[in-house]
This record gives structure tokens, sequence and C-alpha cells, in this order.
């Protein structure tokens, strides 16, 4: 077992003699932090069930500013102290059960690694005790190693990446990333769903939020536009499909959400937001707009007009929700 990066690279590290004791392949540690490098400078990194402190000694290795060492077992106590003597790093290392130390820190981690035996379903627990006492601090990641995949549906936390290495199953775990994207949606277009496709495979959740404006007269009622969404974005998992008749920010701050994305064409587009930006700010200082540039010239007006003709509108709408949309208009012209 050795020091695969960074400042202590090569250094071999002591292991334990007993054959029931199984500590992070090197492959597989070289692969995982690999994949987390750009987070370890400067970073504060809790290793949970540290056994030799092969974990957090790699992140010290690669520049993280403290490794906080826990493991409820005084020999890996008294190893991971005599690993760290060895690379000449000093260290916290508490002996105390993962759970016990969790809810008695006050700190917050930048990433957290759990290793624990494969047989115990402790590092469940020590998950959920991580999300409910907010011990994550944002963009901070959980790195859990297992012999199954984890089922990570714990509150404000989402598995955003899985890797299998011969037995183990490494599941990368963060709080989750919402974004809303608001509008009237009279009706749902492909160029609407251009700017879901941009924002998809960044966030955990993406809502749609159906928006109720006192100032328009939409063609389609709520319900009708709710269902348009709901056909044309099926195929998108990842989408929480919603209504509101409110302001928009007294949504964002109920579900949690400070990301407000916006599609726009042009930079007149983006001036008319960047004065609704300024506004929403001040009501709510923690939101932040991300702006989607899109070069679809379809629009929820394009779609009326061809309807009122008459007209062909499979080239601006899902095909999901074509059928629907054709049906919910006719009826209005009975």
């Amino acid at each position: 077992m050795r020091v695969i990066a960074g400042k202590h690279r090569g250094a071999v590290l002591s292991e334990f003699t007993a054959s029931n004791i199984r500590p992070t392949a090197d492959r597989t540690k070289e692969s995982v932090f690999n994949i987390i490098a750009n987070m370890l400078p400067g970073s504060a990194c809790l290793d949970l069930f540290c056994g030799t402190g092969n974990l957090g000694i790699e992140a010290l290795s690669r520049g993280a500013r403290e490794v906080v060492f826990v493991d409820n077992s005084s020999d890996s106590v008294r190893l991971t102290k005599k690993n760290l003597d060895k690379v000449k790093e000093s260290a916290n290392v508490y002996l105390s059960d993962a759970v016990s130390f969790l809810k008695k820190t006050d700190r917050k981690f930048d990433v957290i690694f759990i290793d624990p035996p494969y047989a115990s379903d402790v590092s469940v627990t020590a998950v959920k005790t991580i999300a409910e006492l907010d011990l994550l601090t944002e963009g901070g990641i959980i790195v859990l190693e297992r012999d199954v995949s984890v089922d990570c549906a714990f509150d404000g936390f989402s598995v955003y990446d899985v890797r299998k290495y011969g037995k183990a199953v490494v599941s990368f775990i963060r709080k989750t990333k919402k974004c809303l994207f608001a509008g009237t949606f009279d009706p749902f277009t492909l160029g609407h769903e251009e700017v879901v496709k941009a924002v998809i495979k960044k966030y955990d959740e993406v809502y749609v939020v159906i928006m109720e404006n006192n100032l328009k007269k939409p063609v389609f009622n709520e319900e009708e536009r709710v269902e348009i969404v709901r056909k044309s974005l099926e195929k998108y998992d990842k989408t929480i499909i919603s209504s509101w008749n409110g302001m928009l920010v007294d949504f964002m701050k109920e579900n949690k959400i400070a990301v407000n994305v916006r599609g726009i064409r042009d930079d007149a587009d983006k001036e008319y937001e960047k004065k609704m930006e300024e506004y929403n700010r001040g009501l709510y200082p923690e939101i932040v707009y991300e702006y989607v540039y899109t070069d679809s010239s379809i629009s929820s007006s394009l779609v009326r007009e061809k309807l009122a003709k008459c007209d062909d509108i499979s080239q601006f709408v899902q095909k999901n929700a074509l059928k629907y949309i054709y049906n919910a208009y006719n009826n209005k012209a009975k």
C-alpha cells in the first residue's frame, strides 16, 4: 500500500497483518483520487473508518489543508498515527465510532471519505447523519465505498456518480444541485426544451414551473399547460414539474432553490432579464441567474399563431405533446 501521487508519492504505508482487514486497493484509490483531484488543494477532509489512514494521507499528499481521522479501533488509530509519522504529517486522530463523532463535531468538511467494513450498514446511517447535521460545505462531496450500490434517497443529497472496481462500488454523493426554469409556457415548445436539455446534465433536480401571470391571458389553462410540459419532458427523469400562482422568489425560497435559469436569444433578452435579476435579488439575495443562449427562433407566440391559422406545428413542439396540444386547442374553438 503506497501513496499514489503528490508530495509523498511512493511512500509505503504500514498495513494490518490480519486477512480480514480490507484497505482500499491502490488501483481503486488512484482512480478515485484522479476524479476528485481538483477538489483537494486547500480542502478540509474527514476520513471516517480510517483504518490505516490510507485515504486521508493520500488527500494530504495531494494538497488537502487538513484531514481529521476517525476509527473505533485502537489498532487503527495506532496504525494511522504510525503512517502519519512516516510521511511527517500531523493530524487529529480520534478513537470514536463514526456516527458518535459526526454528532459531536461542529465542523464542516469539503470531502468526507466513508469506507467501512463491507458487512456493516453503518455507512448509510453516517450519510444520513451528515445530511441531517449539514456537515458538508457547499460544493462538498462524500466518497462512499461499499460492495453494493447505495440507494441514497436522503433529503437534500444525491448520488451524482458511481464507479465499480472489482468488488468495490464507489459512490460520489453531494448536496442536491437544484435549478428552476419558469415561464408561462403557453404552450411549452422545443425552444423551451432546448434550455432544459442544456442544464439537465449539471443539476440533480430541474424544477420546471408553469407560472400564472395576471397580465397575460393564456390560450391554454393551467392544467393544460402542466400536462403539455409533462408530455414534452417525460424522457427527462430529473425534471420536477409544478405550477405556481405567486411570486417566483417565494417558490424558490419554499423549495430551497437558488439558481434561476433563463433562456435568452440575444442581448435584448439579456438586458430585460438583467433588470428582473436585479429586482428579484432585492427580494431574495441568494438568487443566482444562469443564462442559457439558444439559437432557436421557436416561441410560444409563434406556435399560437400557427394554431390560429390551422398550420402545422409539428416542427415546433415535442411530438409526445403534439396530439394533446391540438385536441386542447380545438376543444376551445368549438
